[in-house]
């Protein structure tokens, strides 16, 4: 098993298991409020925020590197793993068979599951530019650093001129 798929399974272990915290509140809590459809909408973004979150540590954590195919590798790893803990979970908890679980993508709830389900896959490679920003940033820095120094350079040289002009006159 590569950097891609140990990085993987632990971004699969780390959202599935905020899901599955926040999935457990919302059928408890929201759905009867709000209804199913509209609970599962609202849960979408806070889950796609803990999918960047554990994407972004990752990646740099276990260096999975920039290649966008490393990226891909570790997100296709964590949406296998969830999908087959998902219908795992249908099938031994809610007493669904597996057709009836993949049925279930064809309702607005399954629809909403599969765009969290298809951003969770991708996520990694959203965040595999910032290791890139960064490195422009620390070359931006340093171009800067460079140029302050010159100009200290140059204030320096200006003062010993200016102070020759002042005790020559």
């Amino acid at each position: 098993m590569g950097r891609p798929e140990r990085a993987g399974l632990a971004y699969f272990a780390a959202v599935f298991a905020t899901g599955f915290l926040f999935g457990t509140v919302r059928v408890l809590f929201v759905e009867g409020l709000i209804g199913t459809e509209l609970a599962v909408a609202a849960e979408l973004p806070a889950m796609l925020a803990v999918s960047w979150l554990a994407a972004r540590f990752l990646v740099v954590r276990v260096r999975v590197g920039d290649a966008p195919a490393a990226r891909l590798r570790m997100g296709f790893a964590a949406l296998c793993l969830l999908v087959l803990a998902e219908t795992v979970l249908g099938v031994a908890l809610f007493g669904q068979t597996v057709g009836q679980h993949f049925a279930d993508y064809a309702t607005l709830r399954g629809a909403l599951t599969l765009i969290g389900q298809a951003g969770f896959g991708l996520m990694p490679l959203f965040v595999a530019r910032r290791r890139n920003d960064e490195g422009h940033k620390n070359q931006n820095t340093k171009g800067e650093a460079h140029v302050h120094q010159e100009i200290r350079t140059d204030r320096r040289v200006r003062s010993r001129a200016d102070g020759r002009a002042g005790h020559g006159g």
